[in-house]
């Protein structure tokens, strides 16, 4: 998914020059010509709004199905607790947190 993000971030860039000159004419106390600036003309092109797909909408529904697993996982977790240790139990249930902090960070 993040090669698929990084290939259309660079096809729908534009050239650095226009979008220089751009800024210049809507923003001329910004001095564009001083900073380095990149960016996209306009954002209705196919390929800007898939990135924003992929990077802004895509990640929930991703995120929610790991919510779900989880829910499922400690269900499992809680019905078997009788042939499960204590400490193991806990483990597990460390663990599986740890596993969707780590999903919820991209």
């Amino acid at each position: 998914m993040p090669a698929i993000l990084l290939i259309l971030i660079f096809v729908s860039r534009e050239n650095d020059i226009a979008v220089v000159d751009l800024m210049n004419t809507f923003l001329p106390q910004y001095n564009a010509n001083a900073h380095v600036v990149t960016g996209h003309k306009n954002i209705r092109s196919i390929s800007v709004i898939a990135a924003i797909i992929i990077a802004g909408v895509l990640p929930g529904p991703v995120y929610m199905a790991s919510l779900c697993l989880r829910s499922r996982i400690l269900a499992e977790i809680t019905r078997q607790s009788n042939t499960l240790s204590e400490r193991t139990r806990k483990l597990h249930q460390k663990f599986l947190s740890m596993l969707t902090a780590q999903a919820s960070v991209p």
